[in-house]
């Protein structure tokens, strides 16, 4: 099977855009002249990505742990600056509502946790078709705005989102390449100081950089995973944020988290087991990246030491 050198990112922020980056054995050599589409896609800036987002808190009333609506988030379009060979964020605009430093109470995820269920994806798949393990940025625009700082070193990708904020955290990342259709998507990351929803985790299928569309899978520090839709404008939740006791949480804590998707069927895992299973037709193929944000922590940090990809037949 072809090996592909991923290429460009874009990012998306709520109230300034940005976006986020990968690591494991590479089994192949980046091209040495890049790829024309890549050039192209370095010279789009993406609108920005908002996210109303509260922390679920001990205080929350019983009451409100018994429902939870659908979250679906609007954010006015933003203006895309000039084209440049240097990611840069987008203007920024007025924000929806204003951060505070303190959680708001939310009600309680309303989806069970799922049962966890061992399936070690990779041992079944055999060697990945694509894997980065960080020796250089050749798959990765790296970039630092006043929201999110990215770099390589050592062999690790580094991602820190500079500014906490629990309403309306910023989710900054970086797209790679080629377009995969049916594929398992993995990632292995570790967390600094962290608390709550702050958040890292996969997009896979974004059909293209103008805005960034596509699924947003995710793990929060405190044990919870979510995936969402973002259509370029709006978030949609498939999966509110949930407990989960597969995923490790905390600081200083190492995950493996992975995303299979198959036609219409998303299938969630942490650490070899799997989550849920979700079905959803909204996009069938696209490019896949990685993200960051932080909701209570400044200077909330990722490293990124493995990305891989099996394509599905």
């Amino acid at each position: 099977m072809q090996k592909l050198t991923p290429w460009i990112c874009l990012l998306c922020l709520l109230a300034g855009a940005a976006l986020a980056g990968c690591t494991l054995p590479a089994t192949y050599a980046p091209l040495e002249v890049q790829n024309p589409a890549y050039t192209a896609a370095a010279e789009t800036i993406a609108a920005q990505l908002t996210e109303i987002i509260a922390e679920p808190t001990s205080e929350t009333p019983a009451a409100a742990q018994e429902t939870q609506p659908e979250v679906e988030e609007t954010l006015p379009p933003t203006s895309t600056p000039a084209p440049t060979r240097t990611p840069l964020p987008s203007d920024t605009p007025t924000p929806t509502q204003t951060g505070t430093n303190t959680p708001i109470p939310s009600a309680t995820p309303v989806l069970p946790t799922a049962t966890a269920t061992a399936i070690v994806v990779s041992d079944a798949l055999g060697d990945p078709d694509w894997e980065d393990n960080f020796q250089s940025s050749a798959n990765w625009p790296l970039y630092t705005d006043e929201h999110v700082a990215m770099s390589i070193q050592n062999g690790l990708l580094s991602m820190i989102a500079l500014k906490a904020n629990p309403r309306s955290p910023y989710d900054a990342w970086m797209m790679s390449w080629p377009v995969l259709a049916n594929f398992y998507l993995e990632a292995t990351v570790t967390t600094g100081d962290c608390k709550g929803l702050d958040r890292y985790g996969l997009l896979a299928r974004t059909p293209g950089f103008d805005p960034i569309r596509g699924y947003v899978f995710g793990f929060s520090c405190d044990g919870q995973y979510s995936l969402r839709i973002w259509d370029g404008k709006n978030y949609k939740n498939l999966i509110f944020w949930s407990n989960s006791s597969s995923i490790n949480s905390g600081a200083d804590q190492t995950n493996l988290i992975g995303l299979r998707a198959e036609g219409s069927k998303l299938s969630l895992f942490a650490n070899g087991y799997l989550l849920q299973e979700i079905e959803d037709e909204t996009y069938p193929s696209g490019y896949f990246g990685l993200f960051v944000g932080a909701a209570l922590t400044d200077n909330f940090t990722v490293q990124v030491s493995g990305v891989r990809y099996w394509e599905l037949p």
